[in-house]
């Protein structure tokens, strides 16, 4: 007898599981603040003594559903700074706490409180800039099903991505972030919405405190390969594995980072090679099919492509508009 199936499109028994992730989700997140008050209440008094300004500000995001989601952050630079709406590793509005903070993705604590509320998970696609939504959308159609996470593969395989920005100083920060990032951001938060599982959460969760604090790294081998007669689908299988016709093959790999010398540029330039750039290869027809749309777009004079490959600056004297980007 088949299962019923609501709304949503989802069965039942998917929407109960769902109710009870959220639940389990609500009741974790909140003995994590409660774990971690004495720390933030100390970051909170660094923050205050050390610049003037609130101790947290707000970040519009594009939530759940593609509601508007205005996310908690710690504040991480001078108030009355402007600039472009993502940062690069150094930059100069970042205070010392600051850079220390989105360093380490400390910043994102206070995020727990969306998880207690409902809005957000402990795993999910990052949330992200309505501007930089709008230059994919109909990827978001699918990624913006799920809940987004304070944790997830994007969060973890670029979790340098200041480094990454400013990999190429005389490369204007936006471009490079729409250019060379964003598309592989969306495509890992597609391969996670499309197959979420609740092993892969248990991993992802597993794995976040390493990569953050133990020096470690997710490599993402998720480009397809057509050497040998093996091709890599981009629907994965269980647990963060993908099926290709010759078995199973790990997408993502937990490494020891062990070069405690690296810079962190050329930590940044290591872990770029590591992840793939998307060609004619990849095998996601919506994909090019949207990219093809903007060309041409682009070719007949949209102003999208100035917005897309020049740096807006945000003037203002709020932090919320100044650090309004990462």
């Amino acid at each position: 007898m088949p299962s019923a199936t609501g709304a949503t499109g989802r069965t039942r028994g998917e929407a109960l599981l769902a109710g009870t992730k959220m639940v389990a989700e609500m009741l974790l997140a909140a003995v994590l603040l409660l774990l971690a008050l004495p720390a933030l209440l100390l970051i909170a008094l660094a923050i205050k003594i050390e610049s003037r300004g609130p101790v947290c500000y707000r970040a519009l995001r594009v939530g759940h559903q593609g509601r508007p989601l205005a996310v908690l952050k710690f504040r991480k630079m001078r108030v009355g700074t402007s600039g472009p709406p993502v940062t690069a590793a150094g930059d100069e509005r970042f205070t010392r706490i600051g850079a220390f903070l989105a360093r380490r993705r400390i910043d994102e604590i206070p995020q727990l409180w969306h998880v207690l509320r409902g809005q957000m998970s402990l795993v999910g696609p990052r949330p992200e800039d309505p501007r930089f939504v709008a230059l994919h959308p109909r990827a978001y159609q699918e990624i913006l099903t799920v809940r987004p996470g304070l944790s997830g593969w994007t969060q973890l395989v670029f979790r340098d991505e200041g480094d990454l920005i400013g990999a190429g100083r005389d490369v204007d920060p936006v471009r490079r972030y729409v250019d060379d990032l964003l598309p592989e951001k969306v495509r890992l938060d597609r391969l996670y919405a499309g197959d979420r599982r609740l092993t892969t959460d248990c991993k992802l969760l597993l794995w976040t405190p390493l990569v953050l604090f133990c020096r470690f790294d997710v490599e993402y081998a998720g480009k397809a390969e057509h050497d040998g007669g093996t091709e890599l689908h981009s629907k994965s299988g269980h647990d963060g594995k993908t099926v290709g016709c010759d078995g199973r093959k790990e997408l993502f790999r937990l490494v020891r980072n062990s070069s405690a010398n690296d810079t962190r540029a050329g930590r940044a330039t290591c872990r770029s090679r590591r992840v793939p750039h998307r060609g004619a290869e990849d095998g996601d027809a919506d994909e090019r099919d949207e990219r093809d749309e903007r060309s041409v777009a682009h070719q007949g004079g949209c102003p999208c492509r100035r917005a897309r490959h020049q740096a807006a600056p945000v003037h203002d004297n709020h932090p919320q508009t100044t650090r309004a980007g990462r």
